[in-house]
């Protein structure tokens, strides 16, 4: 059994909610419901499920307002606290209902080993392959969404006193469409902020993001993503049958989930591209596209990136210096 903690911006199921559907929910999307689900791993389903209650307006004066981020976020600070183990903030990609999102989170979880909690941002995806318009828009406009969630997050742990910061690091993870998400939820944090963006993250990875592989050289798309983490890791290949797909019958440029990013030297020092393109294509995943839960040898990178390896000193990396970039090799 494992435990995902969860934020929302999909439609309520019910009231009080019993699961979430596939539209955007209230407020355009703009409203977050927060909680967290128990996962069998093996039946792949949701067992139980607790949405955090929220009172939005005033009822009296012994009755203020009071929002399920509090009781989410408090619940996960103890636990990482209590544990000693970090945190993962997920944002899936396309094609997955909230329980998908949860069940695939707990066993990207389970693949890793690493001891930690996990939180996924889960956006209104559709569930179904046939709608990749249709969830690219949902995207866009959850981004706005993730961002809040990402600066209600930051102004949480920024409240606490020095000496509840149980000093246990957050790292981000986005796959595939959720990247876009991302591009989305960096714009949103710059309305906020401007372009002086804080730091929430220790380690940011991107696998096979479905973004443009000019991303990093726009203001409104990366170029300002370096300043959330201390050490961003962008993983791709030019075998990712679901990102040819993308670009082939969508319209979508370039990716940068496929050939990475079109000018390394534009992007920040602290940004590390890695082809898998070695490691692939081993009969665990036929479209190259699931690598971030099911090959071993991203699991390894991943690993030695978490323990502050240096990028050049990790096992399995070949640097490739006319592209400013490394290459995994099997170990």
């Amino acid at each position: 059994m494992a435990r995902i903690y969860f934020a929302t911006n999909r439609n309520p199921i019910n009231d009080p909610p019993t699961g979430f559907g596939e539209a955007l929910g209230p407020f355009d999307g703009k409203a977050l419901r927060y909680g967290y689900a128990e996962i069998d791993l093996d039946k792949k389903k949701i067992v139980a499920l607790k949405v955090a209650d929220e009172r939005l307006f005033w009822k009296s004066e012994k009755q203020p307002p009071f929002f399920g981020s509090s009781e989410t976020l408090k619940q996960l600070h103890a636990d990482m606290c209590k544990n000693s183990r970090p945190t993962f903030v997920s944002i899936h990609g396309f094609n997955y209902t909230f329980e998908e999102a949860l069940v695939r989170t707990a066993q990207t979880q389970a693949f890793h080993g690493i001891d930690s909690n996990w939180f996924v941002f889960t956006w209104p995806s559709d569930g179904k392959m046939d709608r990749y318009h249709s969830d690219r828009a949902d995207a866009e406009k959850s981004g706005h969404a993730a961002g809040r969630a990402l600066e209600i997050a930051t102004q949480f742990l920024a409240k606490l006193r020095k000496q509840d910061r149980c000093g246990e690091s957050i790292h981000l993870v986005a796959h595939s469409m959720g990247a876009y998400a991302l591009r989305h939820a960096v714009q949103g944090l710059r309305s906020e902020h401007g372009d002086a963006l804080p730091r929430l993250f220790d380690k940011i990875f991107l696998f096979a993001p479905d973004e443009d592989a000019d991303a990093f050289e726009f203001a409104e798309k990366y170029k300002f993503l370096p300043r959330l983490g201390r050490r961003i890791t962008l993983y791709h290949t030019n075998r990712d049958a679901a990102l040819d797909v993308s670009v082939n019958t969508k319209g979508t440029p370039v990716r940068l989930g496929s050939d990475g990013p079109e000018n390394t030297t534009q992007i920040a020092d602290k940004v590390s591209v890695v082809d898998v393109s070695g490691i692939v294509d081993d009969g665990r995943d036929k479209t190259n596209h699931q690598y971030y839960w099911r090959s071993p040898g991203v699991r390894a990178d991943v690993r030695a990136v978490i323990d502050d390896i240096a990028p050049h000193l990790i096992p399995g990396r070949v640097f490739l210096p006319d592209t400013l970039r490394f290459r995994l090799v099997p170990v």
